[in-house]
Parts: structure tokens; sequence; C-alpha cells
């Protein structure tokens, strides 16, 4: 969204400074107070010639002006329609705000500025508060959790809730964005992790903030399809092309350690010693040791405790490629829920396939195996709490309960 200056009587000597935008193909103009001899204006750049102290100040409040005014644009894309009225009364606003940062030829530092027009700024919207917090976090996030909430600003758009200020949101925004998101067929685990996003924002500016009241939970989760030992041992000796076997091996690798694809991007020799890997994992940032198994040390060995390096999407996409070779072609059926609507998928095995179904496979067969659950929380850097919605046994434990 472009904003463009010009001047409201250019054959005169002097002239005020008008400023121009469109918005919902309605163009609209508005005066900035500001005043220039018409001889010292440069339509093209749309700036005071000159290098006196004169011109670097209405420079600056026009850089200022312009600045404040696109940033407000953009925030008004993808929402609801806002009057053109409330559009003019806030660009003067604006317009006043940056003018009131320039006293006596100096410019005053933003915070400075903030101190002056406090009584008037109004409360950032959401999606500015979103952004400000992933500045604040962003020396602690990974890139993936930045994508997350770059994400939720996104669907709050959708939603046409992005331009809500923060003292606007309410437990009833919230019910916005929950019936909103349901109405799209988002499930419900996807709908929580928005709404925790959003009151972790909200909670960082105000612990008590009324819209923190809102209660949003998910039904607990129904099994998950993963691979029996038949069919990992199916895909373990199947007869696949040569440049399958490296997804097979981090697959595999990966059903015996428990590890996201990120922190064994991180694997090296160095990192192994004693028949332990000792990673300091992405996730939480934690130094873990992780138990190698003879066959995870057999698939490291035969790599020189280097497997090859892969995104989680490339990884996802081959492993389809992989178990449609290995004829893992059982109907399995995954249920979700959308609000109260029960959703059921069912597709060939080797279609649900996924690096994180590799977790899920570490986690369920260590506890059908007996394995100690603080153990495991350590090893996959997840909650107890996490943990035991794994804790429905699955068919064959079931089958040797006798």
């Amino acid at each position: 969204m472009k904003v463009n200056f010009n001047l409201k009587s250019p054959g005169l000597k002097e002239s005020v400074i008008y400023i121009k935008f469109t918005y919902e193909k309605q163009q609209i103009r508005l005066s900035t107070g500001l005043k220039v001899h018409t001889e010292a204006w440069n339509k093209e750049i749309q700036r005071v010639r000159g290098r006196g102290e004169e011109a670097r100040d209405l420079n600056d409040q026009l850089r200022l002006i312009d600045e404040r005014v696109t940033g407000y644009l953009r925030q008004l894309f993808g929402s609801n329609i806002v009057p053109e009225e409330d559009i003019r009364l806030r660009v003067q606003n604006i317009i006043s705000q940056a003018k009131g940062g320039f006293y006596l030829g100096k410019s005053l530092s933003a915070e400075e500025l903030m101190r002056q027009i406090s009584p008037q700024k109004l409360p950032p919207t959401i999606n500015e508060a979103i952004q400000a917090y992933i500045d604040k976090k962003k020396s602690v996030f990974s890139d993936g959790r930045i994508r997350h909430y770059t994400s939720c600003k996104n669907i709050l758009n959708d939603y046409h809730l992005g331009h809500l200020r923060i003292d606007q949101w309410d437990v009833s925004t919230f019910e916005r964005l929950r019936d909103g998101m349901i109405s799209k067929g988002r499930r419900n685990d996807t709908i929580l992790i928005k709404v925790k996003m959003v009151k972790a924002v909200l909670r960082d500016l105000d612990p008590s903030h009324p819209a923190l009241a809102f209660k949003f939970t998910t039904a607990p989760k129904h099994d998950q399809p993963i691979l029996t030992e038949k069919e990992l041992a199916l895909l373990r000796e199947a007869k696949i092309p040569a440049d399958l076997e490296g997804t097979r091996d981090i697959f595999l690798f990966q059903c015996v350690t428990g590890q996201r694809i990120s922190d064994i991007n991180k694997l090296s020799l160095s990192s192994v010693s004693d028949g332990f890997w000792t990673i300091r994992q992405k996730k939480g940032y934690k130094l873990t040791k992780i138990p190698l198994n003879d066959d995870a040390l057999s698939i490291l060995s035969k790599y020189e405790y280097k497997l090859p390096t892969v995104s989680s999407q490339y990884h996802n996409r081959r492993l389809k490629e992989l178990a449609k070779f290995a004829k893992l072609n059982r109907v399995a059926l995954l249920q979700r829920k959308s609000g109260t609507k029960d959703i059921e998928i069912e597709k060939p095995m080797h279609e649900f396939i996924s690096s994180h179904m590799a977790r899920r496979i570490f986690i369920t067969h260590s506890l059908n195996a007996g394995k100690p659950l603080h153990l495991i929380a350590r090893i996959t850097a997840q909650t107890i709490a996490t943990l035991q919605k794994y804790e429905q046994a699955g068919e064959e434990a079931l089958r040797s309960f006798w």
C-alpha cells in the first residue's frame, strides 16, 4: 500500500503538503498541516530539497508520517472494512503524533515521543502485540516457534481479528476465533495451540487481562495410527531403491531414539560416547543423554556417525514413497474432533507415515515394554502429562495382557 505526498497549491509561493492513499478503491486525501516553499518541493521523490535544518525537519516528519500511515494501512489489509471517517480520524491522529515528535528543529527518540503522546496513544493491535512478542523472544525462540507465531497473525487476519486492539479483546473475541476455525474444519488441537499463543501474548502485556478467562480444552486424543512391530519389520526388510535407503535409516533411527529430525541433523561422532548420544535438544534446549541400542549404533556406523541431513518436509515426502515400496497398505483410521464434530479419516498406512510417527512409535513401544515414564519423558523432551496420552495400550500389548 503506497502513501503519496503532494502540494495542495503548487502554483503558489507556499503550499500545504497533503497525504494521499487508496483504501478499498477509494482515494483518501488529507492535509498534513506542513507547509513548504513550492520551489523547494521535489515532486519526483515527494520530499523537500535542500540540506538545511528546516528541510531536514520537514523530511523527517514526512518520513515518520509515511512509515506510520503505511503501517496502519497494512494492518487493515484482510480485516473487516473500516468506515472512511474512522480511517481519516486515525490518520489525522497519526499525523499529529508524528509532528509532535519534533520540537525546535530536533527529532525526539521513539521512546521520548511515546511518552509525550501516551495520553492519546491507542493500545497496539493484537498482531502488533504478537510481533513485539516475537521480537522480544527471538533470542530464545526456535525458528519453528517463530514461524508458528507468525502464522498465528495470518490466521487472525483470516478471521478479521488481527486489527483489533488488545483492549478490545475479551472472551467473546476468543469465541469468534474458535468458531471461525471450527467452521473451516480446523482440528481442536490446532485451535488450542493458537488460543494458547494469543493468551501468552496477552498475559505478557497484562497478567490480569480479562480475555484470559476464556477456556478451551480439547477432547482426549484418539489413538493415532502407528506401525506395528510386523510392519516395522516389513519396512526394515523391504527391497527399495538405493535413493530411499537414507530415508529408511533415518526413520528407523528415530524409532529407536525418539528424536526429531532437527536434532538428528546435529548428530556427529563427537556427540556419541559409551553408548550414549549427548545432545542439546532444539525444543526446550535441554542437554540430554540418549541411550543407543545395537540397531541405532549399527545405523550410525553405516554413515560414520553422520546421518544424511534432511528437512522435515523432504523427509516426510520421501517416507511416503518408502512406505509405498514396502507395501504398507493396511487401511488405518484416524479420528479427530473439530468443535463437537467427529472427523474420521481412513487411508492406507503409507499415506499416514511421517517423521512424527517415528516418535510416537518410540514412545508407544517403550511404554508397552514397561519402560519408566520419567525416563521416556527425559529422552523425548515431553512432559509426563503429554506422555500419559500415549498410555492407552496398543493392540499388541492387550494381546499379551494374560
